[in-house]
């Protein structure tokens, strides 16, 4: 689209190599009578003023309230007039910029180092063909990627995951360290078989980071989906 200035460049130029000034405004598409309007400029110093004092009044709103204020002072004016003004004078709200994050991975407290030092449980979850919740245990070693335990149920509440984890220790020892997140079943009051053996130290570490999801996915890609779904899985509650 071309301005009315540039058509008024395009009529001079044709008019300079001789052409009519009717047929130049013809040609470049352009009026007589806007070719020889001459702006009057309005005078906005007193109506900016009075922006700038809304401004400092309503530091955090934009030119709409300010034009609110205009109009409840019984003063008609544009809406376009007020914008433009407005971001003439910089009294836009400034932006707030997004803090950027430094996304780098949260470093392991306990990196495993050899098997049966630490293991990590947490829950995964799965739905059957009525629509109900499966409830997944899994615990691994975080060396070895053994599964060491997986038990699977409608509900598995705080004490049955003592229970599985008694049952495993008494089968095959205990770790050094015991990894979870902060789930009510895992940040339950601490079975007397969880407490520290003196034979072999073992302390509870709490965090976010597990294998659990790992296991789930092989999970499902060597079982048939079909084995959950016609309830061969064990079911318990």
């Amino acid at each position: 689209m071309v301005s009315t200035q540039l058509r008024r460049q395009a009529v001079g130029f044709l008019k300079e190599r001789g052409l009519a000034e009717r047929r130049s405004c013809v040609l470049a598409g352009l009026s007589r009578s806007s070719l020889h309007y001459v702006t009057h400029p309005r005078d906005d110093r007193d109506l900016e003023q009075r922006l700038r004092g809304i401004a400092r009044k309503h530091k955090r709103d934009g030119y709409r309230r300010a034009l609110a204020v205009l109009r409840r002072d019984r003063l008609i004016v544009n809406p376009k007039r007020v914008q433009r003004l407005w971001r003439k004078a910089g009294l836009r709200c400034p932006v707030r910029k997004k803090r950027l994050r430094c996304h780098q991975a949260e470093p392991v407290p306990q990196e495993a180092r050899y098997p049966d030092q630490v293991w990590t449980y947490d829950f995964v979850f799965d739905v059957t063909t009525d629509g109900r919740t499966l409830k997944f245990l899994t615990l691994l070693d975080e060396y070895t990627r053994e599964c060491r335990a997986l038990e699977v149920a409608r509900r598995l509440p705080a004490k049955a995951v003592m229970q599985v984890l008694e049952r495993v220790f008494a089968e095959q020892g205990r770790p050094e360290y015991l990894r979870s997140d902060n789930g009510a079943e895992f940040t339950a009051p601490r079975d007397p078989a969880l407490a520290e053996d003196a034979e072999r130290p073992y302390a509870r570490h709490r965090t976010r980071q597990s294998l659990a999801e790992w296991l789930w996915r092989e999970f499902q890609r060597q079982v048939p989906r079909r084995v959950l779904e016609h309830g061969a899985v064990l079911e318990r509650g």
